[in-house]
């Protein structure tokens, strides 16, 4: 029987369906599958191909421990996105979670409510406040609240080797009646990097690189599910155009002007209950 691009797929999935795991068979299978169906859809040519594999090799050679261009390629794609929506909680009546993005750090310092966040440049206050209760609405005291984001200078501490350890970061647990409190500053939107070749995709799509404003929040209670997510600033101007595909309605927050020069935005969290 003469080979033809189905049959050669054919003969691929078989071999990779020998697999002995059976997620890593069904993973494996259905990647082969797509991939297959992908080249014969679009005919792709030799010379498609070769720019591919060399993108990959591009994106490859920039991923190390200080900058992940394989994990960028993947949120422009809105696949991080979607891995992150599939795995989130599930309750409808739980926040939504969003995603973790490359800066987190597992030990920042633990502070008092109402402190500040900002060590280093300064930019418009915000005092920052919520609740985190079950999803019955009954208070969580204790729940630890990690919160990061990017400074006012464009950059989050692990990027600046002149910032402050640190910067814009900080853990905070909740009173008895599941509040919390800080001050931080505003939010605004930024630009993924764009000086390798997914900045370079960016451009050949016409694609504006940059995210929306946001705050990082990782909020976990005993008993309860542990929530990775983020406030959105509902002033900024890529809410609709976000690069990674990150903002979800329901976190969008207004923020009030506190009639003294500043903002107040209020969070409120609730979590699922663990199993």
């Amino acid at each position: 029987m003469a080979t033809t691009p189905e049959n050669l797929r054919d003969q691929v999935v078989t071999a990779f369906g020998a697999t002995p795991d059976p997620r890593m068979r069904e993973l494996l299978t259905t990647l082969a599958k797509h991939l297959h169906d992908f080249a014969i859809e679009t005919n792709l040519t030799v010379e498609e191909w070769l720019g591919g594999i060399e993108f990959l090799t591009a994106v490859g050679k920039m991923s190390d421990e200080k900058r992940q261009e394989c994990v960028l390629l993947s949120d422009v794609f809105g696949l991080s996105a979607l891995v992150d929506f599939l795995n989130g909680p599930q309750d409808q009546d739980a926040t939504e979670n969003a995603l973790l993005g490359p800066f987190y750090v597992s030990d920042a310092p633990l502070m008092e409510n109402g402190d500040s966040i900002v060590q280093q440049h300064e930019g418009e206050p915000v005092r920052l406040e919520g609740r985190v209760t079950g999803k019955g609405g009954e208070p969580l005291p204790g729940a630890q609240i990690e919160i990061w984001q990017i400074a006012a200078n464009g950059q989050y501490d692990g990027q600046d080797p002149d910032m402050v350890e640190n910067n814009m970061r900080g853990r905070f647990r909740t009173d008895d009646e599941g509040r919390y409190w800080l001050v931080t500053n505003r939010p605004f939107g930024y630009s993924v990097p764009t000086d390798g070749p997914v900045g370079r995709l960016l451009d050949v799509l016409g694609r504006d690189p940059m995210r929306a404003a946001h705050i990082h929040l990782r909020v976990s209670a005993d008993g309860y599910q542990p929530l990775v997510t983020q406030m959105y600033d509902a002033d900024c101007d890529y809410l609709e155009t976000d690069v990674v595909f990150g903002v979800r309605e329901s976190l969008i927050t207004p923020l009030e002007d506190d009639g003294d020069g500043g903002f107040i935005a209020r969070f409120n969290v609730r979590l699922a209950p663990a199993g």
